[in-house]
């Protein structure tokens, strides 16, 4: 597992600021500049999300005695995304009981060369944070439920001992939450389909009785609603955020159909798949990532029929099927589509795709044929691989590339150094405005 990290870090550090900035990162940017330079984040309800990834970048800024935004540079502000996007392929280590070692070992390295898990944390958006935060809020979840009902023939712990660790992973499920909240608005698609699928396929959950159900929920909301509040108000600066951070549903409600500035990302159901599983733009090679899809529908079934599973494995692999198949769903659903946005289904299938790996080699008769099962995957995995770093690091910059998305073009850095030069050479310097309509 330390070495899949390794890579993933690879993957996500290495030239953070080899790719110009794209217009969304720009923006975050400058509201990060405001807290930077002015001690405090003003959420607008209407663009730009939640303050998590300004706040999270504004340490990395002090480390490095930056102070203004001028001193950013590209990799001062995507290394706090490649941090978490490393984060996220270390905690599936924390499910390993859940799913079965080598389930977590397989989504580990899915998680870390897939191409656009690797593309999204080398950008300076939320969308990365979001994911992560979702991924811990699934692991206290389940961590949780196990926690009511100890699974059979586990070391027996003591009563109390239970409760201490219920309530401690219920503080952490409910922190997770708040900084789903924290991130970004679409943390409720999240929140949705982990619920229904807690329901469905948590049975330890059920039987745990009203009372202690009761108890838990007040636990999470509390410290959701805390840690949620503390993260827009800046630490209790400004209790208008906290309450704009609720109302703010209204404007993303009509985007999410499409209305408004979301006009132009309007695409049809099955935009996502494409862009994922069968790109082929110009005169680039075909882009996909269907192996994780083929692999994710192998776990799906197995979880669905409790096939090829170990018994302690198939409530977690269900809750994934429920929740990824309703992530998916609703994703596909939305009019407004970006490329990032499929980042929550797609982790969820890069789960499955781990128990789907599992499954196929267990099902080999032979050890040969097992070896050779595991060697296909791993082959599969490489060629995930040798995409994220012909995304990342050489076709960075092209059009045909799925995950560079409306990107700022080349032509900007030319433009803005000409503008130098003009501001250099005129009589005013940098304070040189644009000429009046009747004086040109």
């Amino acid at each position: 597992m330390a070495a899949i990290v390794v890579v993933g870090a690879t993957f996500r550090l290495t030239d953070l600021d080899n790719r110009l900035v794209h217009c969304d990162e720009a923006n975050q940017a400058v509201k990060f500049g405001i807290l930077l330079e002015g001690g405090r984040y003003d959420y607008d309800p209407r663009e730009h999300h939640g303050p998590s990834l300004s706040l999270f970048t504004l340490p990395i800024a002090r480390l490095n005695a930056v102070d203004k935004l001028t001193e950013l540079t590209e990799t001062h502000l995507r290394l706090a995304p490649a941090v978490f996007g490393i984060v996220l392929i270390g905690f599936v280590w924390l499910l390993r009981d859940a799913l079965g070692m080598a389930a977590a070992l397989w989504a580990g390295l899915l998680t870390a060369v897939s191409p656009a898990m690797v593309f999204y944390s080398r950008y300076y958006i939320q969308e990365m944070l979001l994911v992560c935060f979702t991924f811990a809020a699934i692991v206290a979840l389940g961590r949780c439920a196990k926690h009511f009902a100890p699974v059979e023939n586990e070391q027996p712990t003591s009563p109390r001992r239970s409760r201490i660790q219920r309530a401690c992973w219920a503080v952490l499920l409910g922190l997770s939450v708040g900084l789903m909240h924290s991130a970004k608005e679409t943390c409720v698609i999240a929140l949705f389909a982990m619920a229904v699928a807690a329901v469905i396929a948590l049975p330890d959950l059920r039987r745990a009785g009203f009372r202690r159900l009761l108890l838990f929920g007040l636990i999470v909301a509390t410290t959701a609603a805390a840690s949620s509040a503390l993260m827009f108000s800046g630490f209790l600066a400004d209790a208008e955020d906290v309450r704009e951070s609720y109302t703010t549903y209204a404007t993303y409600f009509d985007r999410a159909g499409g209305e408004g500035s979301a006009g132009p990302h309007d695409y049809p159901w099955h935009h996502y798949f494409q862009r994922l599983f069968w790109w082929n733009r110009g005169q680039s090679h075909v882009w996909t990532e269907a192996s994780i899809a083929a692999l994710a529908l192998v776990g799906l079934v197995a979880g669905a029929w409790g096939k090829g599973l170990m018994p302690a494995w198939v409530p977690m692999t269900r809750f994934l099927c429920i929740y990824t198949v309703l992530m998916t769903a609703i994703y596909c659903a939305i009019p407004y589509k970006t490329p990032w946005c499929a980042l929550g289904f797609l982790h969820g299938m890069i789960l499955l795709g781990g128990v789907g790996a599992t499954v196929l080699i267990r099902a080999m008769p032979h050890w040969t044929a097992r070896a050779a099962m595991g060697l296909l995957i791993l082959a599969a995995a490489g060629h995930l691989g040798w995409q994220a770093h012909r995304a990342g690091f050489v076709e960075y910059r092209e059009p045909d590339n799925p995950y560079f998305y409306a990107h700022t073009t080349a032509d900007v850095p030319r433009l803005a150094r000409r503008m130098q030069r003009i501001a250099a050479a005129h009589a005013d310097g940098r304070g040189l405005r644009q000429a009046p309509a009747a004086a040109r």
